[in-house]
């Protein structure tokens, strides 16, 4: 029985059970032992006290070797093998199972950018103004594709600035973009390139980058900031955000105190 026990505890069974296996090889070994102590004491007359306790502790061990091998039974067949069948579904990856492809093409920026952002001075409670990023900071993607821009949220450090629309504008614009159409509606970020490298001769840079163009609104009569733009978009079907580092001050009339509204120099 103990030889048996051990060819079975290197099986792929026993590496799932080996609580229950380990125990079932205890009761083995102890098992031969009291059976060797019994066939000693075979003949004896008139038996010891020792022989009768060992014939009762023999008697015990036929009813626990069956309970042994019925849990044995239960819990490897809770546990399960090493089976092909148990890994009959692929793992997935975290992209993949929240909803996301790791081939989508996702929004960037070059790599030289590290941030920018534009100041609007005297602002007037619930007044509107443009801002463009043409010529100062520009988003491209990751890979040739297309993405669907649904919406542009500042992230606030104070107040309240409402996008109420926008739109995408060549880099190689000659405007400044003040022609181009706002909208409430999505826009299509379309490229055949993914994004130039950071060349400023780079030909195929107008071919890759776009710029925003913002209408914003100030909400209340006091200085808003964001300190970045928040883009959620889709691509491939999937949901994914880009935060830009493009700051917006909207300062209230005579507003000192707000360290983007303090008067330069």
């Amino acid at each position: 029985m103990v030889l048996l026990l051990d060819v079975v505890s290197r099986s792929a069974v026993v590496r799932c059970c080996s609580p229950a296996w380990l125990l079932a090889w205890l009761l083995g070994l102890l098992g031969f032992s009291v059976g060797s102590l019994v066939m000693q004491c075979e003949g004896q007359q008139p038996r010891s006290t020792s022989c009768h306790a060992l014939a009762v502790i023999a008697q015990w061990r036929r009813v626990a070797r069956i309970s042994v091998a019925a849990l044995v039974a239960m819990l490897c067949g809770a546990c399960g093998t090493d089976q092909p069948e148990a890994r009959s579904e692929p793992m997935q990856d975290s992209a993949t199972a929240s909803g996301q492809n790791s081939s989508d093409a996702r929004i960037t920026v070059p790599a030289s950018y590290t941030g920018a952002g534009k100041r609007f001075p005297d602002v007037d409670p619930d007044s509107v103004r443009d801002v463009s990023t043409l010529g100062v900071a520009s988003i491209c993607l990751d890979r040739p594709g297309r993405v669907t821009i649904n919406e542009i949220q500042p992230e606030m450090s104070t107040g309240e600035i409402r996008v109420e629309a926008f739109a995408l504008v060549p880099w190689d614009s000659s405007s400044d973009g003040s022609k181009i159409p706002l909208s409430h509606d999505p826009a299509v970020f379309d490229r055949a390139v993914a994004c130039a490298p950071d060349d400023l001769y780079a030909r195929d840079k107008g071919a890759a980058q776009v710029a925003l163009q913002l209408r914003v609104r100030k909400v209340g009569p006091h200085t808003a900031v964001a300190e970045q733009l928040v883009l959620r978009y889709t691509s491939g079907g999937h949901p994914y955000e880009f935060s830009l580092r493009w700051s917006i001050a909207l300062c209230a009339p005579d507003d000192v105190k707000t360290r983007q509204c303090k008067p330069l120099g």
